[in-house]
């Protein structure tokens, strides 16, 4: 099996390769991609706010149940 070698960028600016199976990087990758969506859904103070208290209610039990609309 060949391995699949990815190449990085250090701090210094040189090229290093680096080599990993495949299965792990594919969970680093959506690991990494929630992360990403996690900052983007954060950036916005009004947005960081809405989800901070949407999680504080679910934790203090605040919930409300509706039904789904179909088209």
């Amino acid at each position: 099996m060949i391995a699949d070698v990815k190449f990085i960028i250090n701090e210094k600016g040189e090229k290093e390769a680096v080599v990993i199976d495949v299965k792990i990087y594919e969970k680093m990758q959506k690991e990494l991609n929630s992360l990403k969506e996690s900052l983007y859904l954060l950036k916005s103070s009004k947005n960081r706010e809405r989800l901070l208290k949407s999680i504080k209610d679910v934790k203090e039990g605040k919930l409300e149940y509706h039904d789904l609309i179909e088209d």
